[in-house]
């Protein structure tokens, strides 16, 4: 099943062009009613808007373990003697470690009473049951990029999406920090993927033993650099606020200037579109590569820490996109037991890693 064919089980359009509340009952409980309408807008927020979400392409869930490779087969070699009794090389095969998780579920519920959202049109000139609905779209994004940004240091994933700090890391950056206990918090998908224990699952990070530097364009060019030697290709750059402008000003003082483009994000993440089409957003670029801010980044120095994300090799893989269900007046009062109306979105998947290596982060800044 490709991400389009999981999007048209859940969003069905013959329902979502229906007016609201005359779908049928779904599987959320009797007399409950599937909203396939603001699941899609959830899922097109999350998909669409600048956000740390956004720029991880999405795959369906498939199985739930999947293969790393953490070494190449071969890097050097390859020629052979040009004569009748030279032997068949050895066999050069890569070494793939073999990870596992579990989809997340995140949900979000909200509730309005049945006499308040009755005079809400009157009283307050507003229909609260349309605002409690975006209120419950928004929030349940600030949700999910607040997971995707938390550091390492905060703790293990737990029951949360696993976070770009703690996929892009390092062994030795872990060692060097005194803020990470790397027997809980270095746990990849809170289990045995033991962070601090080997290299295995390495990224490249630049770090400077907890101890804040300033940013520089050598330590830019030289995270950029070695990740390129590893192998990736970043095709965005992912930072905090502070970072990015405290990047502008060092690029000013310098006479140097940062390209720029328009970049359109789908459910494939983040790509630039031709010139001249009026949609997606502007935004800054180097060595030709996307450059996103989210507020979602927290500071884990004095500035944020910038990812060079090859997203070719890092996914959201989804088990089911946003779904929205809200119970109605009449009997669903019965089967809820109170006098109001209940509503609730929902999202399964996980945050996947296909090869570590060919991801970089630039930490430790000021």
């Amino acid at each position: 099943m490709s991400i389009e064919e999981l999007m048209a089980q859940y969003y069905p359009m013959d329902s979502m062009i229906k007016k609201a509340g005359t779908f049928d009952p779904g599987t959320y409980g009797s007399g409950t009613i599937w909203e396939p309408l603001f699941g899609a807008k959830a899922w097109s927020w999350l998909n669409e808007e600048q956000n740390i979400f956004a720029i991880l392409p999405k795959e369906p869930w498939g199985q739930s373990g999947w293969r790393v490779k953490t070494t190449r087969g071969a890097s050097t070699g390859g020629g052979i003697a040009n004569t009748a009794d030279t032997a068949v090389p050895n066999a050069a095969v890569s070494t793939y470690a073999q990870m596992y998780a579990l989809p997340r579920t995140m949900a979000l519920t909200s509730e309005a009473g049945e006499m308040v959202e009755a005079i809400s049109s009157t009283d307050d000139a507003i229909n609260l049951l349309p605002m409690y609905r975006q209120d419950l779209i928004s929030d349940f994004g600030t949700c999910v990029n607040y997971q995707l940004g938390v550091l390492m240091e905060t703790g293990d994933a737990g029951n949360n999406i696993e976070s770009i700090d703690r996929i892009v890391h390092s062994k030795a950056e872990i060692d060097d920090n005194s803020d990470i206990n790397g027997a809980t918090e270095g746990l990849l998908y809170s289990t045995a993927y033991d962070l601090d224990g080997a290299t295995t699952y390495d990224a490249y990070v630049n770090d400077n033993d907890a101890v804040d530097r300033d940013l520089t364009s050598t330590l830019i060019d030289t995270t950029y650099e070695n990740v390129l030697n590893a192998g990736g290709d970043p095709k965005v750059i992912l930072t905090g606020t502070g970072s990015y402008m405290r990047w502008g000003q060092l690029f000013e003082a310098e006479r140097r200037f940062v390209g720029s483009a328009t970049v359109v994000p789908t459910f494939n993440g983040v790509r630039g579109i031709d010139p001249g089409v009026e949609v997606g957003f502007n935004v800054a670029t180097y060595q030709g590569t996307p450059i996103l801010t989210s507020q979602h980044i927290p500071n884990h120095d004095t500035i944020e820490s910038i990812y060079f994300l090859d997203t070719d090799y890092l996914k959201f893989a989804t088990l089911k996109p946003t779904t929205f269900s809200e119970t109605g007046a009449g009997k669903d009062f019965l089967n809820i037991g109170y006098f109001k109306y209940l509503m609730m979105i929902e999202l399964m998947g996980e945050t996947r890693c296909y090869n570590f290596a060919y991801q970089g982060k630039l930490t430790d800044l000021k």
